[in-house]
């Protein structure tokens, strides 16, 4: 009885987590215009929802972009750790505090997190969907 009850209980749980992420939808021009416009933090981004409305959100910590190539190979990375530059993606993975982060210029990004940085040709891009 108790192991039924903590059963019910802990899938709950795991069902109102799994079901409160939402994913949305950027295509690769939207992307690159909206991820190569400013050196410093993206304040906002604007995707698509599944039925197809355009919805802003304000950038956050919690945000992660999904980026799948054209060979099916998945990348994650936090929302605010993306740039765009000469039609590539840039991504860092980083363990640095949050607000140091946001508040430096691309330059600064590229030379301190060179070896985490990974980057990936707008043109090998096949789906980039924002997951809240």
């Amino acid at each position: 009885m108790t192991k039924t009850i903590l059963y019910i209980f802990l899938t709950s749980l795991l069902g109102a987590g799994l079901s409160s992420c939402k994913i949305y939808s950027i295509s690769v021009d939207s992307f690159k215009n909206q991820f190569s416009k400013r050196p410093y933090r993206i304040d906002s981004i604007s995707c698509t929802d599944k039925k197809g409305t355009t919805v802003s959100f304000e950038n956050s910590s919690s945000f992660e972009i999904h980026i799948t190539d054209l060979n099916d190979e998945k990348f994650i990375f936090n929302a605010q750790a993306v740039r765009v530059k000469n039609d590539t993606a840039l991504a860092w993975k980083t363990t640095q505090d949050e607000t140091t982060f946001q508040s430096m210029p691309l330059p600064a990004l590229q030379t301190l997190y060179s070896t985490n940085r990974k980057e990936i040709p707008l043109s090998s891009i096949k789906k980039i969907v924002l997951v809240k």
